[in-house]
């Protein structure tokens, strides 16, 4: 075996941990895969240049144990949901200044028009999905695993409802025997599980409700939402924790490549994807500010270029948005070692930003299929301000169960929103203004909706107005607003 450089710690226990672990062991590349429970010791065949270890550690543990192996890189392959084990991992990263790369599961489009003919619920959190439940009836398929079985438990008629699918370990068993689950609601079965036995597993148990965690391709995400939709039952997914930041699976391999030959500032350019609020200084985050602070070049256009101006007169600034031109940019300019794009809102919120993620993680499998010295990218998102979080608080009005769209730069169904959902939020543009939208409105016979209209948020001419949508049918809007569409028995405090 070739002499190795460094240490690689692999927190695995999922299917992208096992794919880095072998990726490393056909390379040859030195590193330890730590896995929770002896099952997933099992699934990982240690020899060669990979070693397995197993047990669980807490933040200060993972410290001690990191510098006695001489861990030289962290890449936290943990669940999505685990959130606790990667927090413990990025303390001692911070605390022993070891690098420390997330390794994101690719996730699912959104099911944004569902065809199961029953009900379609997004919880928050296993809490949120336990209260749905409790209003409802029938039997439920429970794939979200045996740690939430605790919470689970305080449901209506937990023990003759439940059917808990959960890996074939002692510990999954004791779990639910605990929680108070026997018998035949006890389904001990290791994944992946086709949509077909999915359905049947839901019509030998007459189910009327499927649990899962959004838990991605790996997870078998789609052949659960799938296999619903086939058997009528309807579906409760827990969205995940947070949106967060790392590197693709594929570019946590060409990471590795980078690293094993020695090139340990590779990726050589952090691109981060600022989240600029509103438009106005005072709108933006700490972070975000200290980020383009840090930046030696930022990307924006129009009204991102002028805030960016204000904040900092002397920064070198490129006036565009596009992808492809970023990434021309960038790759012209290879000494380049910290970049930023500026995006107006906040990162997650209808924004470009999964589009410049999408087109680095590209890149770098370019680079990794070429062999060429190419620009290598590590891409962060920083949270911003969205229209909607601000346009809520200004007129205290929750915002939990609104949905959001964007008619900006996009056609939409208005008619047909109006029908699925009780509130909406609307993102405009010049050609779907709010006058517009109300005449909308008027026209389907709704011009007693009550609406809230923002116009030029943030800014010094910003206006807020609150009616029905008949009052504004007339009156014209910058282009540069948003609205709620309301129930007629909402309050609102004008700000």
């Amino acid at each position: 075996m070739k002499e190795t450089r460094a240490l690689v710690w692999i927190a695995a226990g999922t299917t992208e941990g096992r794919c880095l672990a072998e990726y490393c062991k056909e390379r040859e590349i030195a590193a330890i895969a730590t896995v929770v429970s002896e099952y997933g010791e099992q699934l990982l065949e240690a020899g060669g240049s990979l070693r397995v270890k197993q047990g669980a550690m807490n933040a200060e543990e993972m410290e001690t144990w990191m510098r006695r192996e001489g861990i030289a890189l962290i890449l936290d392959a943990t669940h999505p949901y685990a959130k606790e084990a990667s927090e413990n991992m990025k303390k001692a990263a911070k605390a022993t200044g070891i690098p420390y790369i997330r390794c994101l599961r690719e996730r699912t489009k959104d099911v944004e028009d569902p065809k199961c003919t029953q009900h379609y619920y997004e919880a928050r959190d296993v809490h949120e999905a336990v209260a749905y439940l409790d209003e409802t009836e029938g039997a439920i398929l429970l794939t979200t695993g045996s740690k939430e079985l605790a919470a689970f438990a305080s449901l209506r008629a937990f023990s003759e409802r439940v059917f808990a699918r959960v890996l074939p370990l002692r510990a999954s068993l004791d779990a639910c025997l605990q929680a108070g689950l026997s018998g035949r609601h006890i389904i001990g079965m290791q994944g992946p599980f086709s949509k077909e036995l999915n359905v049947a597993m839901l019509r030998s148990m007459q189910a009327r409700w499927l649990v899962t965690k959004e838990a991605g391709k790996a997870g078998g995400f789609e052949e659960k939402i799938e296999a619903a939709e086939e058997a009528g039952v309807g579906v409760v997914v827990i969205r995940r924790p947070t949106e967060e930041e790392g590197l693709s699976l594929e570019a946590c391999k060409s990471y590795l490549h980078a690293y094993e030959k020695g090139q340990k500032e590779s990726p050589s350019c952090e691109l981060t994807l600022v989240g600029g609020g509103m438009g106005s200084v005072e709108s933006m985050t700490g972070e975000a500010v200290r980020a383009l602070e840090e930046s030696e070049i930022v990307f924006g256009a129009g009204r991102l270029a002028e805030l960016l101006s204000r904040l900092y007169p002397q920064k070198k600034m490129e006036k565009m948005y596009q992808a492809e031109k970023i990434f021309a940019w960038l790759q012209a300019h290879p000494d380049t070692k910290k970049a930023a794009v500026l995006l107006s809102g906040d990162s997650g919120f209808f924004s470009a930003a999964a589009t410049l993620k999408r087109w680095a993680e590209e890149k770098n499998g370019q680079a990794e299929k070429s062999g060429e010295k190419k620009v290598c990218y590590c891409v962060r998102t920083i949270a911003g301000i969205s229209s909607l979080s601000y346009l809520s608080a200004k007129c205290q009005l929750p915002w939990e169960e609104v949905k959001a769209v964007s008619f900006h730069g996009r056609e939409g169904d208005l008619e047909d929103l109006l029908k699925k959902y009780k509130k909406l939020f609307l993102l405009l543009d010049g050609e779907h203004t709010p006058d517009g939208i109300c005449r909308q409105l008027c026209e389907l016979g709704k011009g007693e909706r009550q609406v809230v209209i923002g116009e030029n948020l943030s800014y010094p001419r910003e206006r807020i107005c609150k009616g029905r949508a008949s009052d504004f049918v007339a009156e014209p809007f910058a282009a540069l607003s948003v609205m709620f569409l309301l129930c007629d028995e909402m309050e609102v405090s004008h700000p």
